[in-house]
């Protein structure tokens, strides 16, 4: 093997040991909901606070068959955008009319 050989598998290891825990993230999708602890996470709040903007309507719920509380991933981001909660408390539907705050849509990743 020639040094130039050498130097490439060793910086390839070095790269895929650095990269490797980060890889896992490109293939992954992204979620269209999110549960109150990583709502909380996400937005740097307490669960309780989370809770609470849930209760209020700032933050839409989706209806969950096991009573979980799942926040759409679009209403978090409206939030984080500084919209005002009435608009977070609607939707817009994919016809322009508002939908209900607890509906979902479906998305393939």
């Amino acid at each position: 093997m020639t040094i130039e050989s050498l130097i490439e598998v060793a910086v390839e290891r070095a790269v895929s040991r650095v990269l490797r825990p980060h890889l896992h993230r490109l293939q992954m999708c992204e979620p269209m909901v999110f549960t109150v602890a990583q709502t909380a996470e996400v937005l740097q709040l307490s669960e309780d606070t989370i809770g609470r903007l849930v209760r209020r309507g700032v933050l839409p719920r989706v209806p969950h068959l096991d009573g979980k509380v799942l926040i759409p991933r679009q209403a978090v981001v409206r939030l984080v955008a500084d919209q005002s909660p009435d608009q977070l408390a609607a939707e817009p539907s994919t016809d322009g009319s508002p939908a209900s705050s607890r509906s979902m849509r479906s998305a393939a990743c």
